[in-house]
C-alpha cells in the first residue's frame, strides 16, 4: 500500500494506492499411463509472469494414483511455490490410467475361414484376472474360464498388452475333454484368440474387438431379412434338401447401439438374441446364436458384420447382403428339416423401417409436414397402389392359382384384385406398419387334401431404389403325408 495526496490550492487530500499481486497460474500437464505401470514424472507450467520475472520457488505436485491403481482417472493437485508479487492461482491435472478394463468378443474361424465359435471375455477394472465364455458349433452349452491376466510389453516402444490362457473340462455323456483358450489384447482394444480341444487348437481369431457402451445417433427400429441358402451355392454349396425359405427378424437398436433380433429362421425356427456393438466407425456385430432350444451341437447361425452409414437418411445406419452361416442337426422330432442342414450360407439385410406417419398442421413457427402412407415408405407410387407377389413353387396344381399381384389400401389393407374365379386359393395378409412384419396364409387343395399354409416376413425400406425387394419372409408348407412340413419363400417387390 502506497499513501497519496493531492494538493489544490490551499486544500489537501489523502489516499491510499493498493498494487495488487499479479494472479500466476500453476497448471500441471495431463498425464497418462498403463495399469501396472509406475506413475509418469509429473511436470507443470506457468502462465502470467510479468516482463522479465521468473519462478524463485518450486510447487509441488502429487496424485493419487500409484502403481496398483485400477484404470480411471485421477486428479493431480499442486501446492506451493509461491512467488512474492504473485497470487498463485492453482489448477487440477488429470492422470489418465489406461486399462484393459471392459467387454470383448471375437468370432472363431475355423481353417476354412468358416464361424465355429465365438468368444465373449470380461476384464474387471482391477486388470489382474479375466473371466470368459466360449460358445462353440460342437457344444450345446458355453465352456466357462477364469484366469489371471499378465500386462507385458507391447508390439510398440511404450505400449503395453495383456494376455490371458486358461483350460477348462467339459464333460458330455460321461466323457470329459479339455477346451483351453490363449489370448492378447492390445491398448487399442483388439483381441486375437486361439481355442483348443484335447490339446490341437481348431479355431482362431485376429480381429476381436472391445465392446462399447457409449451412446449412438443410429437407434431406432429396423427389419433384417436372411435371405435362403439357395441364393448362396457361389459362396459355399447350399444343402440340397434346404428348401427357398426365407429367415426373418425385426431388428431394434438400443440407444447405446446394441442390436435385438427377433423373428425365424428359414425352416421356421424362433430365433431371439441381443448383439453388443464394438466402438469402430461403422460398428461392428458377431452373431453366433444357438436358436433350437434346447441348445443341439451343430445347430447355429453365425457371421459378423458392420453397419454402414445409410446412403439417404442421416444418423440411420443399414446391412447391405452380407454373408452368415447357418447349420442344423436334424431330429426326428422337428416341424421341418428333420435331416441336417448342412453348413450353408445365407445373406443377412438390415434395413431401419419407419412406419407411417400423420400430416402435421402448421404452426406460427413452424411450417405444415404433409402426410407419409405406407405406400410411400415402399416406394410404391401410382393412381392404383400395387406390387408385386411371389411364391417358390409349392407342388401343388394351385401354384398356378396364387397371385401376382396385390393392391395396398390407405388403410394398409392388402387385397388380391379381381379375378375368375376370384382368388382360388384364399390368399390374405395382414401387415404391422409399426413393426414392418406381415402374416398370412392360403389353402392348396391336392388329391382331395386340403392345406392350410401360413407365411410370414418382414417388409424392407431398401436403401436404393434400384432394389425392388420389399418384403420377404417363408411359408410353412404341411405334407399331403405325414408330418413333416417344409418351406417356401414368399416375396413382395415393387414394380
Amino acid at each position: 500500500s502506497y499513501p497519496v495526496k493531492a494538493v489544490a490550492g490551499s486544500s489537501a487530500v489523502t489516499g491510499t494506492l493498493i498494487i495488487a499481486k499479479a494472479p500466476l497460474y500453476i497448471v500441471p500437464i495431463d498425464e497418462h499411463k498403463f495399469v501396472g505401470q509406475a506413475n509418469p514424472m509429473l511436470t507443470f507450467s506457468y502462465y502470467g509472469f510479468i516482463g522479465t520475472d521468473y519462478a524463485t520457488a518450486t510447487p509441488v505436485l502429487a496424485t493419487t494414483a500409484t502403481i496398483h491403481s485400477v484404470s480411471g482417472l485421477y486428479p493431480i493437485t499442486v501446492s506451493g511455490g509461491g512467488e512474492p508479487n504473485y497470487t498463485p492461482i492453482y489448477q487440477q491435472g488429470t492422470l489418465v490410467v489406461d486399462g484393459f478394463a471392459g467387454s470383448y468378443e471375437a468370432l472363431l474361424l475355423d481353417p476354412n475361414n468358416l464361424p465355429v465359435a465365438k468368444l465373449s471375455l470380461t476384464i474387471p477394472a482391477a486388470c489382474t484376472s479375466f473371466t470368459a465364455r466360449l460358445y462353440t458349433a460342437t457344444l450345446a452349452t458355453s465352456v466357462p474360464f477364469t484366469g489371471p491376466l499378465t500386462l507385458g510389453t507391447g508390439p510398440f516402444p511404450g505400449t503395453t498388452q495383456a494376455t490371458g490362457v486358461a483350460n477348462a473340462n467339459v464333460t458330455v455323456n460321461k466323457l470329459t475333454a479339455p477346451y483351453d483358450i490363449n489370448f492378447t489384447l492390445t491398448p487399442f482394444g483388439d483381441l486375437s484368440v486361439t481355442a483348443g480341444h484335447d490339446g490341437a487348437p481348431f479355431a482362431t481369431s485376429i480381429d476381436g474387438q472391445k465392446l462399447s457402451t457409449r451412446p449412438v445417433n443410429f437407434a431406432g427400429v429396423h427389419t433384417a431379412v436372411l435371405e435362403p441358402p439357395t441364393w448362396a451355392r457361389d459362396y459355399l454349396p447350399s444343402d440340397p434338401l434346404v428348401d427357398a425359405g426365407a429367415g426373418w427378424a425385426t431388428a431394434g437398436i438400443s440407444s447405446t447401439g446394441v442390436l435385438t433380433l427377433a423373428g425365424q429362421l428359414g425352416d421356421g425356427t424362433a430365433f431371439t438374441c441381443a448383439l453388443s456393438p464394438d466402438g469402430q466407425v461403422n460398428p461392428g456385430y458377431r452373431l453366433f446364436a444357438q436358436p433350437y432350444v434346447p441348445a443341439r451341437p451343430y445347430s447355429f447361425l453365425g457371421g459378423e458384420f458392420n453397419l454402414l452409414q445409410h446412403p439417404i437418411l442421416n444418423n440411420r445406419r443399414y446391412l447391405p447382403p452380407t454373408a452368415m452361416i447357418w447349420a442344423k442337426m436334424g431330429l426326428p422330432a422337428d416341424p421341418s428339416y428333420r435331416t441336417a442342414v448342412d453348413t450353408v450360407k445365407t445373406l443377412l439385410m438390415i434395413d431401419p423401417w419407419l412406419p407411417p406417419a400423420a400430416a402435421i398442421k402448421a404452426t406460427r413457427t413452424t411450417a405444415a409436414v404433409p402426410a407419409i402412407s405406407l405406400a410411400q415408405r415402399l416406394g410404391l407410387t401410382g393412381a392404383g397402389i400395387s406390387f408385386g407377389v411371389n411364391e417358390t413353387p409349392t407342388g401343388s396344381a394351385q401354384d398356378v392359382s396364387l397371385p401376382t399381384q396385390l393392391n395396398l389400401s390407405s388403410t394398409y389393407a392388402v387385397s388380391v384384385p379381381l379375378a375368375t374365379p376370384a382368388n382360388p386359393t384364399h390368399w390374405t395378409t395382414t401387415l404391422n406398419p409399426a413393426t414392418g412384419t406381415f402374416t398370412g396364409s392360403f389353402s392348396l387343395v391336392d388329391s382331395k387334401v386340403t392345406r392350410a399354409v401360413t407365411f410370414s416376413g418382414v417388409l424392407r425400406q431398401p436403401a436404393t431404389n434400384q432394389d425392388a425387394l420389399i418384403g420377404d419372409g417363408h411359408y410353412l408348407l404341411p405334407p399331403l403325408s405325414g408330418t413333416e412340413k417344409s418351406t417356401g419363400e414368399v416375396m413382395f417387390t415393387r414394380p
